[in-house]
């Protein structure tokens, strides 16, 4: 693999796993959205989404931290 082998990620009590989860994403989109590049991240069929994935758009969008990203979504609201 890319950066070699990594340890067991250790379980976690579902509050602690989501946070760690947000984390790790948050890093993610750190690594390809800069003052240089900003990154679009486009979501469609919002009315679709489950509760976590919407926790972690809130997340996402509420947090200081998650700089130089657009996030632009779409949804029906007749479906």
């Amino acid at each position: 693999f890319v950066i070699g082998e990594q340890p067991p990620v250790p379980d976690l009590p579902p509050r602690e796993a989501r946070t760690r989860f947000q984390a790790v994403i948050q890093r993610f989109i750190a690594v390809f959205a800069s003052d240089k590049h900003p990154l679009t991240l486009f979501l469609d069929d919002l009315q679709w989404m489950d509760a976590a994935s919407l926790d972690l758009l809130e997340h996402l969008a509420a947090d200081s931290g998650t700089r130089h990203l657009l996030l632009i979504g779409a949804y029906r609201d007749n479906e």
